[in-house]
């Protein structure tokens, strides 16, 4: 059991990481005008979260239908589940905010823009796999 949690527990730690490390980069790409390097730094950024956000709207899912069915065998996976879905809420919601004050004060349209726009499509994808499923 606990080789699951460490698992788990890395694959938090390398989409993190390096969600921050390709946002760094996206940042330092887009201020040196470097768009061909920005826009693939974004994909790449993209492509990162792309299965944690599968994962947490499938299990969403699941948990949601399941719950309909039998509800008192899945308490403490809801627990679970919220507790996942909490942080890569706000996550996004701090990331869309970060967009919000780049083009505020930095004044940099494209960078806050593709950061709006990621966490937009990142929560909408996350809702729409917990409610409809893939």
């Amino acid at each position: 059991m606990l080789s699951v949690y460490l698992v788990v527990w890395l694959f938090i730690a390398l989409v993190v990481n390096w969600g921050r490390q390709l946002d760094v980069l996206l940042t330092f790409a887009f201020r040196t005008r470097a768009f061909c390097t920005g826009v693939l730094s974004y994909m790449m950024f993209a492509v990162v979260w792309t299965l944690p956000i599968l994962v947490i709207g499938t299990s969403l899912h699941d948990v949601i239908f399941q719950i309909k069915q039998t509800q008192p065998a899945f308490e403490g996976l809801t627990i679970a589940l919220a507790a996942s879905v909490l942080p890569t809420t706000y996550l996004l919601a701090a990331y869309a905010w970060r967009g919000i004050l780049d083009i505020r004060f930095d004044h940099c349209c494209v960078e806050g823009s593709l950061r709006m726009l990621f966490s937009t499509v990142a929560g909408a994808g996350l809702g729409t796999i917990a409610l409809l499923g893939l």
